[in-house]
């Protein structure tokens, strides 16, 4: 039976490893960042004026990275496909054309797989661009440019598992995407298009107003009393109610936390107020056809959180959006 003492010093042991190997994958990244230069530079210059699309290809654990970059461009505007370049022996380099670009991926540099391909990649003329550790092997020799990244050892205790390798590949690669999709002027809204589902595209593609619930139109008149406002808070529990004029024009919003603080002011008093007398008057409000990512940008921004906020049409009030209306999306 472990002590007690055996037992805290293995987990010690198992938390400081763990430490150690997040320590050593994130500074073989910031040592990437110090040699990052021309090569870099002339890569993204190439990404962004190619008129093709771009052909990501590794095998093992840097093909798995390698389709995850391509998934990655995609995602951000640039068209990118993955391809195995085992495959690409039996039929699958038809997928590359002149005007692509292909991105090979192998720290070595001497992948079999990859050599073998090299020659017909040379007969089919697309531009090339390698990330290895090795620009002097057959892959870095046949490439127009070398990402060249350097690291000490893997962190795997026998320095044999690609480890700090892939993972210096893989944010080589997102900083590749990134500064690409940024110099080819990919908006938020162009990123809507290609994410249509899930949560994330249904906060940058649904308006607020398509997330108002049945009961989100609330109000109380401006002559109503602290009873009847109570009354409207609990009928509809949305957290807030706006507060209208005889014209149906808002003038201002009451919260719950506004009737606490009026209970706190007032005492007994609060309950001969009128609307006009605990409403928070000029309150932030949100136009209809602001997407959901925006209005959470409007809400949080504020010194203190706004959970709860009107929708306007124009002027006429069409509504009250709560924050976790815009958050249950994901």
């Amino acid at each position: 039976m472990s002590s007690p003492n055996s037992v805290s010093t293995k987990y010690d042991q198992i938390i400081s490893k763990g430490k150690a190997i997040l320590h050593q994958e994130a500074q073989a990244i910031l040592n990437s960042e110090l040699e990052l230069g021309e090569n870099f530079y002339l890569a993204v210059e190439m990404i962004t004026a190619c008129k093709g699309k771009i052909v990501v290809t590794g095998i093992g654990k840097s093909g798995w990275i390698g389709r995850k970059i391509s998934s990655t461009m995609s995602s951000l505007g640039i068209p990118a496909v993955y391809m195995s370049p085992a495959e690409g022996l039996h039929g699958d380099l038809g997928i590359v054309q002149k005007n692509d670009i292909v991105l090979a991926i192998s720290k070595s540099g001497e992948s079999q797989e990859i050599s073998d391909i090299l020659p017909t990649l040379k007969k089919i003329e697309p531009k090339m661009i390698a990330i290895t550790s090795n620009e002097n092997s057959t892959m870095g020799k046949h490439a127009d440019i070398v990402l060249k990244f350097t690291i000490e050892k893997e962190a795997c205790h026998m320095n044999l598992a690609p480890t700090t390798s892939t993972t210096v590949t893989l944010a080589l690669g997102d900083a590749l995407a990134l500064v690409v999709s940024e110099q080819k002027g990919f908006t938020s809204n162009d990123f809507a298009l290609y994410h249509p589902g899930g949560s994330l595209g249904k906060r940058l593609t649904l308006n607020v107003e398509d997330l108002l619930a049945a009961d989100s139109y609330t109000f109380v008149s401006d002559d109503d009393h602290f009873q009847e406002i109570v009354m409207e808070l609990t009928k509809r529990p949305l957290g807030g109610t706006v507060v209208l004029d005889s014209n149906k024009k808002m003038i201002g919003v009451i919260t719950d936390g506004d009737l606490r603080r009026s209970i706190e002011k007032h005492g007994e008093q609060s309950f001969q107020l009128q609307a006009t007398q605990i409403m928070t008057k000029n309150p932030i409000v949100i136009n209809k056809g602001l997407t959901a990512g925006q209005a959470i940008q409007v809400m949080e921004k504020k010194q203190r959180e706004i959970s709860v906020i009107p929708v306007l049409d124009g002027h006429e009030y069409i509504g009250m959006l709560r924050l976790h209306d815009i958050l249950k999306l994901g």
